[in-house]
């Protein structure tokens, strides 16, 4: 566990150095959308293939998509490792974040956000069955394999369409009901 948060703070570092090194970008969009005041407003979905880093909605692949004239969007995140030397078995996860915008522009963005997923270690397992000895079994070897989570997040263009985003979240990890506040991150390329 230490060693995932202290990889999630550099995570978090590195996000806030390459923001503030951040050229000029538009966020969601790779183009200029409509301006509402000091606001932009997609005039069409915006689609997004990246990589997210998170204990709450998943670590791996992810895809985005940003609903046009609408401040929501979702994001599913996934990874799958499969041990084919008899090891442990297999190491998953996969989950899902619902975004609402509470500001955007052309190269940032301020958003809310909820989300959850399911993660997965195989390890192996001895239990004793009166009539058949000791046996062994892979199962799930995590204590919180479900979490839940909600929190803030910024996101920044580095290019023209390439963005960087940091988020803060408090997750729950069920079922053991641990509660903690963890900083993440991730990429996305967007496209139309």
């Amino acid at each position: 566990m230490k060693t995932t948060f202290r990889t999630l703070t550099g995570i978090f570092s590195l996000s806030l150095l390459l923001t503030s090194f951040s050229e000029r970008g538009f966020a969601q969009t790779g183009t200029v959308g409509t301006q509402e005041g000091d606001k932009t407003t997609l005039e069409q979905n915006v689609f997004g293939l990246g990589l997210n880093f998170s204990l709450m909605s998943g670590v791996g692949i992810s895809f985005k998509e940003h609903f046009a004239k609408s401040p929501l969007s979702y994001m599913i995140t996934g990874y799958a490792n499969v041990d084919n030397s008899g090891g442990n078995g297999a190491t998953y996860d996969y989950g899902m974040e619902l975004q609402y915008d509470i500001y955007l522009k052309q190269q940032t963005r301020f958003y809310a956000f909820a989300g959850a997923s399911y993660f997965y270690q195989g390890g192996s397992v001895q239990t004793v069955d009166p009539v058949a000895g000791i046996k062994q079994s892979i199962q799930n070897t995590l204590a919180g394999p479900t979490r839940l989570g909600a929190g803030a997040g910024f996101e920044t263009a580095i290019s023209s369409a390439i963005c960087f985003y940091a988020n803060l979240s408090l997750t729950s990890f069920q079922p053991s009901g641990d509660l903690f506040i963890y900083p993440y991150g991730g990429f996305m390329i967007y496209f139309k």
